[in-house]
């Protein structure tokens, strides 16, 4: 499934990423109670992923510690913060 990368860049700071920026890409890492986790995803500025591919969507699902079907709920907030730093609990990552 394909998701908008504007969706993403709006949702993924209300699930507790905080975004950097360079030239090239816009990095999100993860905080839980108040520390920066090793949990961390990118996307590109390019003009070419205003829409995020199916490759792209797997990808970022893996970074965050996620099934694609799971990121995609977290990015289109379906999936609640809490519910996924349960996961991450649960898991073991955090």
């Amino acid at each position: 499934m394909n998701l908008e990368r504007a969706k993403v860049q709006e949702n993924l700071p209300r699930k507790g990423f905080l975004e950097t920026d360079d030239r090239k890409h816009i990095f999100y890492h993860l905080h839980h109670e108040g520390k920066k986790t090793h949990i961390r995803t990118q996307v590109s500025h390019g003009s070419k992923y205003k829409v995020l591919g199916d490759d792209l969507v797997s990808k970022m699902a893996r970074q965050c510690k996620l099934t694609t079907k799971n990121f995609i709920g977290l990015a289109e907030c379906n999936v609640s913060q809490a519910d996924y730093i349960r996961l991450l609990k649960e898991a073991g990552e955090i």
